[in-house]
């Protein structure tokens, strides 16, 4: 199922967001080991926003990943897959990879 199908099934209320979440949290980390795909898990954050109530949007309680290559966040670490940049967490707010990428994606589930 694609995530289009998944907003889909969220929005009826055939599937609720906990236990996708739950599934995909699942899945990776049953699957990372092998991977190695999901360097930084946010799981909490995922969960936070479940239980502060999702609000409408297509996206909305669709778990994503994002590659952490180019995409500066100030609220995770970027790594770029690199030991070297281990732990770096983008310097200002607005950083230019999040408004694009990271940003509009996680608008999709939001007002």
């Amino acid at each position: 199922m694609d995530g289009v199908e998944l907003g889909h099934r969220l929005q009826s209320r055939e599937l609720n967001a906990r236990d996708v979440l739950d599934a995909a949290i699942h899945a990776i980390d049953r699957l990372n080991p092998t991977l190695n795909a999901v360097v930084i898990k946010n799981f909490e954050n995922a969960s936070k926003s479940i239980r502060d109530g999702l609000v409408t949007g297509p996206l909305a309680g669709v778990p994503f990943l994002v590659k952490d290559v180019n995409v500066f966040t100030s609220d995770m670490p970027t790594t770029f897959s690199s030991r070297f940049f281990r732990g770096r967490i983008a310097q200002t707010r607005q950083s230019p990879g999040r408004a694009s990428a990271r940003g509009r994606t996680g608008a999709a589930g939001k007002k």
